[in-house]
C-alpha cells in the first residue's frame, strides 16, 4: 500500500496512507490508537534530503506536501545550525489545506530558520484566506537561488511545470529533485 511519512524525528511516527484501495478503507475503519500494530519496511524510494548547510526550497502541490512536511520539520527544528528552508504548497482549496496548522506552529517554533506560504486556486473569502490566490510557480522565481536544493512532490503536471520554470531561471538539474507519486 502507498504512504509517506508525514513527520521528522518524534517518539510517535504520523504517516499519510492513499485509502484508495477499498479493502483499506475499510480496515481503517477498526483501526484504534494505540491498539493497532503497523509493520513499516524500510523507504522503497531514494527521496534527497540536503545537508543542513544547504538552503532547501521545497515545493508542494496537494497531497505531494506530505514527504516534504517531514523535511521542513527535520531542517526547521534541528537543534543545529541550518539554512533556510522554503516551503511553497499549493492546492485546490483554502478551506482544505493539510497539516495548516501544524506547518505553522513549526515555522513559529523554527527560530528564523523556516518559512511557508500557502496558495490556492480556489479562494472564497480573499479577506480572511489561510492562502494566496494562485499557485507556487507564481512567485518561483523570487526563491531562484544557484546555492540552493529545490525538492518537489505533488501530481505529475505539477512537477513537470515546476522542473520546466526551475531550469528555465538558470537552475541546474542536479539542484531539482522530486519525489512520484
Amino acid at each position: 500500500k502507498v504512504y509517506s511519512i508525514a513527520s521528522a524525528h518524534h517518539e510517535v511516527l504520523d504517516f499519510c496512507i492513499q485509502m484508495n484501495d477499498p479493502q483499506l478503507a475499510a480496515a481503517s475503519l477498526s483501526w484504534s490508537p494505540g491498539v493497532t500494530q503497523f509493520s513499516l519496511k524500510p523507504a522503497a524510494g531514494n527521496f534527497y534530503n540536503p545537508p543542513y548547510e544547504t538552503p532547501v526550497i521545497l515545493i508542494a502541490g496537494g497531497s505531494g506536501v506530505t514527504p516534504l512536511k517531514a523535511i521542513f520539520e527535520d531542517r526547521a527544528l534541528a537543534s543545529s545550525e541550518v539554512a533556510k528552508t522554503i516551503l511553497l504548497y499549493g492546492c485546490g482549496d483554502d478551506s482544505e489545506i493539510p497539516f495548516y496548522a501544524e506547518l505553522k506552529n513549526v515555522v513559529a517554533l523554527s527560530q528564523g530558520k523556516a518559512e511557508v506560504r500557502f496558495f490556492a486556486e480556489h479562494v472564497l473569502d480573499r479577506a480572511g484566506s489561510r492562502a494566496e490566490v494562485g499557485r507556487p510557480l507564481s512567485v518561483l522565481a523570487q526563491y531562484v537561488a544557484h546555492d540552493s536544493e529545490y525538492l518537489m512532490c505533488g501530481p505529475p503536471p505539477f512537477m513537470e511545470a515546476t522542473r520546466a520554470a526551475l531550469i528555465k531561471a538558470g537552475v541546474s538539474m542536479q539542484q531539482i529533485h522530486q519525489d512520484r507519486y
